[in-house]
C-alpha cells in the first residue's frame, strides 16, 4: 500500500499583512491577592473598563 499524500499549508502566509509580533506589557498593577498585567494589544477603552472595576 501506497498512502503517501502532499504536504499542503493551511494558510497562505502572503494572505495576511505582518503585524508587529512584540506584545509589550504596559501596565502591571498588584492590589492585595489580585495581579493585572496589561500589554500594548489591549485597547485602552477595555483597560480602563478593567481598571473601573477592579481598583478602587
Amino acid at each position: 500500500m501506497n498512502d503517501k499524500h502532499d504536504i499542503v499549508p493551511l494558510t497562505d502566509k502572503n494572505k495576511f499583512p505582518k503585524r508587529n509580533s512584540r506584545n509589550t506589557l504596559m501596565l502591571s498593577i498588584k492590589n492585595k491577592d489580585l495581579e493585572l498585567n496589561f500589554y500594548s494589544s489591549l485597547d485602552s477603552k477595555i483597560m480602563t473598563e478593567i481598571l473601573e472595576k477592579v481598583l478602587p
